[in-house]
């Protein structure tokens, strides 16, 4: 599954660009939608990886929610040294694929921190209270315009705003440049 999906986006994303070195000069506009569709098929094929992965780490990792998401850090030598997992209350048995899809948002916020605002420290909290799961993802990074963001349409965020209400759960984003960003999860359980 995952290389055979893989070929066919790689091999989209050659013949794209290979395609894109026939246009004649002046063509400013088609070659910048045919950025966008290169971007997309990138994202894409990013996005199919971070599942898989997802998948398989959830499916072979311990069954609490907080130990399985200390074993994918553990797993993640980029996240060594900057990313900190804390987490408060009593613990409930959380579903598999409930578990992935929070491992996938957890993955993106945490690689936007570290990758895209350069975070030299990430604190991770997840606290099980009564009737859900709050998670805070907090970054020393260099921050964004998140409005921007919206306007340029970041796969990332609308990623993980669209996983969150697949659970039924509220995101928050919230950020300055130069103050780090801050991602706030509430989920039912």
């Amino acid at each position: 599954l995952h290389d055979g999906f893989q070929q066919y986006l790689a091999g989209a994303t050659f013949r794209l660009k290979a395609a894109m070195n026939y246009l004649p000069e002046g063509a400013d506009e088609s070659r910048a939608q045919l950025e966008k569709v290169n971007d997309a098929l990138k994202h894409t094929q990013s996005g199919l990886r971070s599942t898989l992965w997802a998948m398989n780490e959830e499916s072979e990792g311990p069954e609490s929610l907080i130990e399985l998401i200390q074993f994918v850090a553990r797993r993640l030598p980029q996240w060594e040294g900057i990313v900190e997992i804390a987490s408060e209350g009593e613990e409930r048995k959380i579903a598999h694929n409930f578990a992935g899809t929070i491992l996938l948002i957890l993955q993106e916020a945490v690689g936007n921190a570290i990758d895209r605002g350069h975070s030299k420290h990430v604190k991770v909290r997840i606290v099980f209270g009564e009737k859900g799961l709050a998670m805070t993802v907090a970054d020393d990074g260099s921050g964004f315009d998140t409005a921007a963001a919206r306007k340029e349409g970041h796969y990332g965020l609308s990623g993980m705003e669209r996983r969150t209400a697949e659970l039924g759960g509220k995101i928050t984003i919230s950020s300055k440049i130069g103050r780090g960003t801050t991602v706030r999860i509430a989920l039912p359980l």
